[in-house]
């Protein structure tokens, strides 16, 4: 930028030449409330800027914000990235294990949740892998006392996890096969 219209833009915003450089003056304090604001924005990772993480071989992008301090700290608890097994009994006394992952990005102060949900690319069944067809979706969930539930948009599946450690999430899930275990940690 020329001179002349940092000059006009010093101008336009009160500032001299005698008071620009001067210490602890005006110019100096404003300066340095910028600095303060910008290294706080920059060195905060959850404000809501896209990030990309990899969870069960599947490239997630993502925009984490962190929950109000109005949010009960229960509800509070459920915000992260967290990754681990739905594992659901076969019928014949072997299970199916699945990897899968939720960000939970947003936690909203009427219980409403915004995150995604990641299964990977194959399923443990009979001790043998099973390729599947892996994915990511976003998914709306809802905070009713300590329990998340998540319902998929056609209804056929159904996650209602409660946070069990400070890093550990449990709970059950429910398919049109049946009924299975979830277990996911903190990332």
């Amino acid at each position: 930028m020329p001179v002349a219209h940092v000059r006009r833009l010093l101008d336009m915003l009160g500032f001299d030449e005698g008071t620009i450089a001067k210490p602890g003056g005006a110019f100096m304090r404003y300066l340095a409330a910028i600095g303060v604001a910008i290294s706080v924005l920059a060195l905060h990772p959850g404000d809501g800027r896209a990030q990309t993480t990899t969870i069960c071989g599947q490239k997630v992008d993502y925009a984490m914000t962190p929950p109000a301090p109005d949010i009960p700290a229960g509800a509070r608890a459920f915000s992260g990235i967290w990754v681990g097994r739905a594992t659901q009994p076969s019928g014949n006394g072997t299970d199916v294990t699945l990897c899968i992952g939720f960000v939970i990005a947003r936690i909203e102060p009427q219980g409403v949740v915004r995150a995604r949900y990641v299964w990977g690319d194959s399923v443990t069944y009979h001790g043998n892998g099973v390729a599947i067809k892996p994915g990511v979706s976003k998914w709306r969930g809802n905070l009713a006392g300590e329990v998340l539930h998540f319902v998929s948009q056609d209804g056929n599946y159904r996650f209602d996890l409660r946070v069990t450690g400070a890093n550990e999430l449990r709970g059950v899930y429910s398919t049109p096969d049946g009924p299975g275990d979830v277990q996911l940690k903190r990332q």
